[in-house]
């Protein structure tokens, strides 16, 4: 029940996960959540299609599943912000009604957070945000997290 879902999905998903780049601290966060036993659409699945679909096939994909999950994570670096799929997930973000989610925002990198570079502010408007960079701040960060997911009507 934990494990990452295939992108052809029809049933409700507990997390939509969006990241631009695997790294030791996605892994954890991928363990982590299936150890809960979340329902889990990892973005790479999506990103890995850009390959095999045109770019408003992907689109409908990202859209589909954003709308079936219950929680929204963004692992936020200066890598996504440069990833097409990224952008085209913030694009669809944009267009769903963000009071309907749980947004959670990772910041992957330590000098790329919104206190940092203000930017980032017009992304992660009113939403919540977490470090996510070193292990203590991982630590830390799915201590604080697990009960804002924990506490959604769908679980």
């Amino acid at each position: 029940m934990g494990a990452t879902s295939s992108f052809s999905m029809d049933l409700p998903i507990d997390i939509y996960l969006s990241y631009a780049e695997d790294s030791k601290f996605i892994s954890i966060l991928k363990y982590k959540l299936n150890v809960l036993n979340y329902k889990v659409m990892d973005s790479s699945i999506i990103q890995r299609s850009l390959n095999e679909y045109t770019v408003p096939e992907v689109t409908t994909l990202i859209e589909k599943n954003i709308h079936i999950a219950n929680n929204i994570i963004i692992c936020i670096s200066k890598k996504s912000i440069q990833s097409i799929s990224n952008a085209i997930e913030m694009n669809e973000l944009e267009k769903v009604n963000r009071k309907s989610y749980k947004y959670i925002y990772l910041m992957m990198e330590e000098d790329f957070t919104p206190i940092i570079n203000k930017g980032l502010n017009s992304i992660i408007g009113h939403g919540v945000w977490f470090p996510f960079y070193d292990d203590i701040s991982v630590e830390e960060t799915m201590n604080k997290i697990s009960p804002l997911l924990l506490s959604c009507n769908n679980f």
